[in-house]
């Protein structure tokens, strides 16, 4: 069992929400990654929202899509990972952030994962029959929409990290061909 044991993804995940400024846990970012995705899914069965089979659908395939292109994401990572040895000026700043998007990604590719199977499971209870257009429940409809909304905020964190990475090493790059 202890090969499908993710806890280390999760704490490593929780780790990297820290204040750049003291290094400690910042709860206004647990809070942003954790706690209000659990207020919009809370919004969510409050209006009243529910799933019916072609969302669900919609769903189980965008996310099998997002599990496969963050799998390629997380081997760009460890290719800037590998450069990233060759030291330079912010060499330590690099690798601490190619340590967080490791664990950012990995935790994205989880969140992935777990939405379709819960996908799966809601296509199979939902699944209609030509009289009859079922809808989710309260808990899966919360349960999808937590889980929605901490991964596009998680995505959005990834993109805001690849985007400094990348545009520091656009940086570099132009330093060097011009010295």
């Amino acid at each position: 069992m202890n090969k499908l044991n993710v806890s280390r993804i999760v704490s490593e995940h929780v780790a990297t929400l820290t204040d750049a400024r003291t290094g400690l846990l910042s709860w206004g970012d647990v809070f942003e990654f954790f706690g209000l995705p659990a207020l919009i899914a809370g919004a969510a069965i409050w209006f009243g929202v529910r799933f019916n089979y072609n969302v669900l659908s919609a769903i189980l395939t965008a996310f099998s899509i997002f599990a496969g292109l963050l799998l390629n994401l997380l081997m760009l990572v460890f290719s800037f990972a590998e450069k990233a040895q060759n030291g330079g000026i912010l060499a330590d700043t690099r690798r601490k952030l190619l340590r967080e998007l490791h664990s950012n990604v990995s935790f994205s590719i989880l969140v992935s994962v777990i939405v379709v199977i819960v996908a799966v499971v809601a296509v199979v209870r939902v699944n209609p029959t030509p009289s009859e257009t079922r809808l989710t429940g309260a808990t899966m409809t919360s349960l999808l929409t937590y889980l929605m909304s901490n991964f596009l905020m998680t995505v959005l964190m990834i993109l805001k990290r690849m985007h400094v990475l990348l545009t520091q090493s656009i940086k570099d790059v132009g330093f060097r061909h011009v010295a």
